[in-house]
């Protein structure tokens, strides 16, 4: 989701730089919530399951890959897919400005999304609407 232009200047300069290298190394470079390493491959399967891409320079394509986790009700399962992954700060409480330690976390893409589906929902709707709206005055006849 893009960042609205009224928010931007949250997430330039210096300051934020330094936000986000902090939270990075609390983290270790791993998304704290499936633990993903930041900027390495990983071969995702369709049970959420993950492990590190054997093939370094493969990402995007798919192969014959299994999940061997012995906790994962759909073992065995192949094709997986090589993804780069890539941490992205959250704000847990969704405020823009609110840098705390403790309302920042580390995540990858995929549980960032998660985290913020509400919110995004949320947006769409608003979104539609206001589109609708507008959409329904050009609509209108002349009188």
């Amino acid at each position: 989701m893009p960042i609205r232009p009224e928010h931007r200047h949250h997430y330039r300069g210096k300051h934020w730089r330094e936000i986000r290298e902090t939270i990075l190394a609390r983290a270790g470079h791993c998304c704290e919530e499936c633990g993903r390493p930041n900027r390495r491959e990983v071969c995702v399967f369709p049970c959420g399951c993950w492990e590190i891409a054997r093939t370094p320079g493969y990402a995007g394509g798919r192969g014959v890959w299994f999940c061997r986790r012995t906790t994962c009700e759909a073992r065995n399962h192949e094709h997986g897919r090589v993804v780069r992954t890539v941490l992205t700060i959250a704000h847990i409480n969704h405020v823009p400005g609110d840098d705390r330690d403790e309302n920042l976390a580390a995540l990858c893409q995929r549980d960032h999304l998660r985290l913020d589906r509400a919110q995004h929902a949320v947006s769409a709707r608003e979104t539609r609407n206001r589109k609708r709206g507008i959409i329904e005055i050009l609509a209108e006849p002349e009188v």
